[in-house]
C-alpha cells in the first residue's frame, strides 16, 4: 500500500472549515449533505498531501516529519486511513 499514488476523487469537495477539513461528496452536480465527512488535523494535512503525484511512502515521511508520531504507529494509521478515504469514495489510485 505504500508504494501506491493516490488521487482525489473529482466526486468529493473539500473545505477547509474553522480548522477542520470537511469532505462533503457530489452526486450529479448536488451535494449529498448526509454523507458530510470531518477531517481532525492530521487526516488534513494527509488529505493535502494526496496530489496523484507522491506514493504513500512519501505522505509517511511528510507525517513523521510533521507530527510527534513513530513510524510504526504512523504507518498503520495511514493505512487505515487511506483505506477509509477509498471506501467513501474520497480517493482513488492513480
Amino acid at each position: 500500500m505504500l508504494d501506491a499514488v493516490y488521487q482525489k476523487s473529482p466526486d468529493m469537495v473539500s473545505r477547509k472549515v474553522a480548522g477542520e477539513y470537511i469532505l462533503v461528496p457530489i452526486r450529479r452536480h448536488v451535494a449529498d449533505l448526509e454523507s458530510i465527512y470531518n477531517l481532525n488535523e492530521v487526516g488534513g494535512f494527509i488529505y493535502d498531501q494526496i496530489d496523484g503525484k507522491k506514493p504513500a511512502s512519501q505522505i509517511l515521511d511528510a507525517i513523521c516529519q510533521e507530527f510527534d508520531v513513530t513510524r510504526e504507529q504512523a504507518e498503520a494509521d495511514l493505512t487505515e486511513f487511506l483505506s477509509t478515504l477509498k471506501e467513501i469514495g474520497a480517493i482513488t489510485e492513480a
